[in-house]
């Protein structure tokens, strides 16, 4: 199917629940692709963004489970908004140009086949938010330099999830609650811009053994529960400032390691530490 070339718009629900539409071609004129447009197109495999798009709205692609491929040449797109490309359980691959700002709310939510989500160079990329792309099946994310926001359950139980790696430089400032709860994640490394990590950010993340902070880090805030129900063996947090909450390390029996600054404030941490048997503290001064 063919859309007419005098068409700047397409207005919302305006292909919604049309089950049997498997193509459509979006004119160049197109520049407005409103909520919920191709929404419920169940049977709809491509789509191609023509490049004087300026936004694309809320849920227009949501539930259509045959949809595999998306290609977006616009460059005016800012924002992945809510709810986009939920539960398009075909999508396997995502790649996210790099003027896009903002991954809006449930944006790739509930993709169960989509493995790799992959940044383009230069990404200026800024926040992702709250449940973004959780209870996907993405396996590995690197996550652009320019992000300064992780909000709340973004990676919540993305259970395939066992790579997360941070760019050089990166900006982020703060990790949400439940951001990275539930993945297979076995390793991190925070970056040393990041000042709060919210509560239960990487609760029960049973596979994760080693968690880094580097000595630059500005951490201040690190909330209840936060490394909750893990297997961590080492934990080394050398950042003078960084307050460490009691119930920090609940239920993380395996641990062996932990490294700290002598200036870290430990009063309610020393209950914990006494949990444990045969553990190695080693205090940075």
């Amino acid at each position: 199917m063919s859309l007419p070339s005098s068409i700047t718009s397409i207005k919302h629900h305006s292909f919604y629940g049309c089950y049997k539409l498997n193509q459509i071609i979006i004119p160049l004129s197109v520049k407005n692709i409103d909520d919920k447009a191709f929404m419920e197109c169940k049977a709809l495999k491509q789509i191609t963004i023509p490049p004087f798009v300026e936004s694309i709205g809320e849920f227009v692609f949501k539930n259509c489970y045959s949809l595999d491929r998306v290609i977006i040449h616009s460059s005016l797109i800012t924002t992945i908004e809510r709810s986009c490309f939920q539960s398009c359980q075909s999508l396997k691959f995502a790649s996210i140009p790099c003027f896009i700002k903002t991954i809006n709310s449930f944006a790739f939510n509930c993709c169960k086949l989509i493995r790799k989500i992959k940044f383009a160079k230069n990404s200026m990329l800024k926040i992702i938010c709250k449940n973004a792309f959780n209870n996907s099946s993405i396996e590995e994310i690197l996550i652009p330099s320019s992000v300064v926001t992780i909000e709340a359950n973004a990676f919540y139980e993305c259970r395939r999830l066992n790579k997360i790696e941070f760019e050089k430089n990166s900006n982020l400032l703060q990790i949400g609650k439940y951001a990275f709860s539930k993945t297979s994640i076995k390793s991190i490394q925070i970056p040393s811009k990041v000042c709060k990590i919210g509560k239960k950010a990487f609760y029960n993340c049973s596979n994760l053994i080693n968690v880094n902070f580097l000595d630059d880090s500005n951490l201040s805030i690190l909330k209840i529960d936060a490394f909750n129900y893990q297997s961590i063996i080492s934990l080394s947090i050398t950042s003078f400032d960084t307050f460490i909450p009691e119930n920090l390390l609940a239920k993380c029996s395996n641990i062996k390691i932990i490294e700290i600054n002598d200036k870290s404030l430990l009063a309610k941490f020393q209950k914990e530490i006494n949990l444990f048997h045969r553990l190695t503290i080693m205090v940075h001064t």
